[in-house]
């Protein structure tokens, strides 16, 4: 009688996991079918305005200009200013 019981009970664990893995997998594919489709879709609102050129100097920081308008707007990140 006990045998039988474990006996169905391992049946039952088995038959349970079975489903669950084959849901598991079923999401699993689905989501494959879908991650390739959006993949092959080209993006068709994207156009290019400019083509990008660089600059012929070198872009660098301000930092006499940069002191200066803080000095005067009384920037208080600005060692000095009260």
């Amino acid at each position: 009688m006990v045998g039988n019981f474990n006996q169905l009970l391992i049946q039952h664990t088995s038959e349970s996991e079975f489903e669950t893995n084959q849901q598991l997998y079923e999401n699993l594919l689905q989501r494959l079918k879908d991650a390739t489709i959006f993949g092959r879709i080209e993006a068709t609102n994207i156009h290019k305005v400019d083509e990008a050129a660089p600059t012929p100097v070198p872009v660098r920081p301000k930092k006499l200009q940069n002191s200066a308008i803080a000095c005067l707007r009384g920037d208080p990140w600005f060692p000095g200013s009260d």
